[in-house]
């Protein structure tokens, strides 16, 4: 009996033994697998600081800039605060604006550039930017960081100016319809010459001025004669010349 117990004692010992074996072994794998691993830090190609200002969400959302169709550069730090009175608006196509470079050596007289057909302005020293449908303070941010980041000015203020004072709409017997931009004070004459003045076939004596909910009509033959007064054009007015009898 007493050789029994001493034989399963010594296998219990032995199957113990194995067991510890094998553990050990299976640890040094998972320990050889990943100890590289462990030691390994993740270092992402691009860093934060190397992004462009619209790849980083907190840029989009503070800035506001939208990514137009230049050589667009890094955000600038750093800046000054922004030259207070300066006009802000939505900027489109055919709009004209005054362009003012302040604080750098070479500072002249303001620039005034009209927004092309394709939404660009070309300025000094660098290619053409896209700034339709952007605000005026936008517009001057994007410029700004394009000057500097391509090395042109250390630092530089830029103030955009919309002269653009609203709209009106030309149809019916004129030589150019569409949309034009009112600069200043223009009449009903002057707003029917910008449109490249009537047609033969115009009828003169009834020019429709359609003012929200209002219809008004003028004679511009009479205008013409001084016998009627020219009235001043409004932002948003439509101007109907129409067809007369042949």
């Amino acid at each position: 009996m007493i050789r029994d117990l001493k034989t399963g004692g010594r296998a219990v010992a032995g199957r113990l033994a194995f067991v510890l074996i094998a553990f050990a072994c299976l640890s040094g794998c998972v320990s050889d697998s990943t100890r590289g691993q462990r030691l390994a830090r993740y270092r992402p190609d691009i860093t934060p600081k190397e992004r462009m200002p619209w790849e980083h969400a907190g840029a989009r959302r503070n800035s506001g800039i939208t990514r137009p169709d230049v050589d667009q550069p890094r955000a600038v730090k750093g800046r000054g605060e922004r030259p207070p009175g300066h006009a802000v608006g939505v900027l489109e196509y055919g709009d004209r604006i005054t362009i003012s470079l302040l604080g750098i050596p070479d500072e002249s007289a303001p620039i005034n550039e009209v927004i092309d057909t394709e939404g660009m302005i070309t300025l000094r020293h660098i290619s053409r930017v896209k700034i339709v449908g952007l605000s005026t303070s936008d517009a001057e941010k994007l410029i700004e960081t394009i000057y500097i980041e391509k090395g042109i000015y250390l630092s530089i203020d830029v103030v955009v100016i919309s002269l653009v004072e609203g709209s009106y709409i030309m149809v019916g017997e004129v030589r150019k319809t569409g949309k034009y931009p009112i600069i200043g004070e223009i009449t009903l004459l002057g707003a029917i010459s910008q449109a490249g003045g009537p047609t033969p076939f115009a009828n003169k004596k009834k020019v429709q001025i359609i003012r929200g909910d209002r219809s008004l009509y003028f004679n511009t033959e009479k205008i013409e004669k001084n016998e009627k007064e020219d009235p001043v054009i409004q932002s948003n007015d439509k101007i109907v010349v129409p067809r007369g009898w042949i």
